[in-house]
């Protein structure tokens, strides 16, 4: 009975992982595609980055920890969609975090704001 429960916990989870990710991809492709960076707040992204790869050790220290006592649906259960959806939404965020960066460097290095910066060379290739 309790390794049914975990394998359910397992596919509800990587169900869920998966939801998760894909609610970040609409947003990185926009900030591919536009390279409009200036609504994004840089401090959320750095915590949000950060805070999915805190989770994936979390997550790798629940599977190994679960592996080592014997009981691999709940090293599956715990960890691996911790694991997944981390990669993926920490993936889509650093996508979008680098973009920020390269913006904003290059935005100072012609002594612009980000603004300014998107109005003078961003927007004018479109």
């Amino acid at each position: 009975m309790g390794n049914n429960i975990l394998q359910i916990a397992t596919y509800f989870g990587l169900f869920a992982s998966l939801v998760a990710t894909i609610c970040y991809a609409p947003g990185a492709i926009k900030v591919l595609k536009s390279n409009d960076t200036r609504a994004i707040s840089l401090a959320m992204y750095i915590l949000t980055v950060f805070g999915c790869f805190m989770w994936i050790i979390i997550g790798i220290l629940n599977v190994t920890g679960n592996i080592l006592n014997d009981n691999l649906w709940a090293a599956l259960s715990g960890g691996l969609p911790v694991i997944i959806s981390n990669l993926g939404l920490g993936s889509f965020g650093l996508i979008i975090l680098v973009r920020k960066f390269l913006n904003l460097k290059r935005a100072k290095a012609k002594n612009l704001t980000e603004e300014q910066y998107f109005e003078k060379y961003i927007k004018t290739k479109k």
